[in-house]
């Protein structure tokens, strides 16, 4: 069940760019890797599909539509004294802890599946998690 459609596109690479950040004082580079060609992006996509469907979240804050939340914005009516405000969130992925992660999604799924469900479903992230690799200047870190 777990195990279709899980393999990369075969001879493609990985390839990454890195994008100015204008807005900052001397522009520093925001690096963009492009993952979909990379072996684990199929195995992701099944992942997402799969904690979906077996981990029971409530989504509270997850935005999935941004068009929508920018149109539903513009509906609501400031008081003068309000200020909005937005938030730049600095190396937000690379300092996730995936030991923790996995952990806590262990956790999550033990609440609501059986063992061996739980076990079968995290074999996958643990694998993704510790196997990330990308090119630059023709070399693969």
């Amino acid at each position: 069940m777990f195990t279709t459609g899980l393999m990369g596109i075969p001879g493609l690479w990985i390839f990454s760019w890195a994008l100015g950040k204008i807005h900052k004082p001397g522009i520093p580079i925001r690096p963009v890797v492009n993952n979909r060609t990379a072996p684990s992006y199929r195995a992701a996509k099944k992942l997402n599909n799969i904690l979906n469907q077996y981990l029971h979240l409530k989504n509270l804050y997850t935005l999935k539509n941004s068009t929508k939340r920018a149109n539903d914005l513009t509906k609501i009516t400031l008081k003068i004294s309000y200020r909005l405000i937005t938030l730049d969130i600095k190396h937000l992925y690379v300092n996730i802890p995936i030991h923790e992660v996995l952990q806590t999604t262990r956790a999550q799924l033990y609440k609501h599946n059986e063992k061996t469900i739980t076990n079968q479903i995290c074999t996958l992230p643990e694998a993704m998690l510790n196997q990330n690799y990308f090119p630059y200047k023709n070399k693969i870190y």
